[in-house]
């Protein structure tokens, strides 16, 4: 779709990209190769797929702050994976405790549905798959943007190549800073 919309024309003023979706944005800032995104995207789907039907994840309707609260008794367990706004998170790992916290959110009336996935993503389960995508990620090489550009690891303005081997396995880990990256982008004036 990106190499279809600049045939038509099409340019990003910004680029963000959610979880797997910093690979569009990476790509369309002109931080990774057409090549060097899809070397990304193979390795890791191949990798994370050694996790399928390890854990689960669900969707809070709940702030970071009230969602740590609840998931503190499993942490070891359980991370958040998402922060998508500032009343709706993702929670990710283990089923079991999922299910516990799920039974705890119903009991005070807060929002929460087990979202079908395979995989756990943005868990501790992805931990220690990390090192091996790093390794299988080594020749990647990443560009400084040519548009701008917010990563939803750090949920910042990205500003020099940082998306290279040591960056997906941060990627796949972290949780997903899509609220603060989207905060970031409307003070700086984006609108649309």
């Amino acid at each position: 779709v990106i190499v279809l919309l600049a045939d038509a024309g099409v340019q990003p003023g910004l680029c963000v990209g959610h979880s797997v979706g910093e690979l569009g944005s990476a790509f369309a800032a002109g931080v990774l190769s057409l090549r060097d995104a899809l070397t990304v995207s193979y390795h890791r789907s191949q990798i994370q797929a050694k996790a399928a039907g390890t854990g689960g994840m669900l969707a809070v309707g709940l702030g970071k702050d009230e969602a740590l609260r609840h998931l503190a008794p499993y942490s070891e367990l359980v991370s958040l994976a998402a922060i998508n706004s500032t009343s709706t998170v993702t929670l990710a790992g283990d089923v079991a405790a999922l299910e516990k916290i799920a039974a705890e959110l119903t009991g005070e009336g807060i929002f929460n549905k087990r979202l079908e996935v395979e995989i756990p993503y943005h868990s501790p389960l992805m931990d220690p798959l990390k090192p091996e995508l790093a390794a299988a990620l080594e020749n990647v090489t990443p560009f400084a943007p040519q548009v701008p550009l917010y990563s939803t690891v750090s949920g910042e303005a990205v500003t020099e190549p940082s998306f290279g081997a040591a960056y997906w396995p941060e990627n796949i880990r972290e949780p997903v800073e899509f609220e603060k990256a989207i905060r970031g982008i409307l003070e700086q004036g984006y609108t649309t």
